[in-house]
């Protein structure tokens, strides 16, 4: 007697984030700044999403320019210790194994009153 095997292939293709963070947004509070964002949409993630890649820098300096790293399940940041009456330039993306997505952006400006 002869046996029939049938095997099904899985087959996954792994990129990266073909679209950034969902609502990125900043709420200029009186010591800090706090950045927000949601997830990347579900269809667009293609892959595990690891974590947030946060760059930032000074309209005017960009040698100076800071860099953070959240995890997946960290959807905001707060930022500190920024110029008065400054305009501020984020970019956020999300990154699975395979690299970094799309970049999501927004600006903000400080008062007088951002520390």
């Amino acid at each position: 007697m002869e046996a029939i095997v049938y095997i099904t292939l899985h087959v996954f293709l792994y990129l990266v984030p073909t679209k950034p963070p969902d609502n990125i947004d900043a709420t200029i509070l009186e010591t800090f700044v706090e950045i927000r964002w949601g997830e990347v949409p579900k269809g667009s993630r293609n892959g595990e999403i690891l974590g947030y890649r946060i760059t930032y820098y000074q309209e005017g300096n960009k040698t100076y320019q800071r860099s953070e790293t959240k995890p997946h399940d960290f959807f905001s940041i707060h930022l500190k210790s920024l110029g008065k009456f400054s305009k501020y330039h984020i970019k956020i993306l999300a990154y699975t194994r395979i690299g970094d997505g799309k970049v999501g952006n927004i600006s903000f400006k400080t008062s007088d009153d951002s520390k």
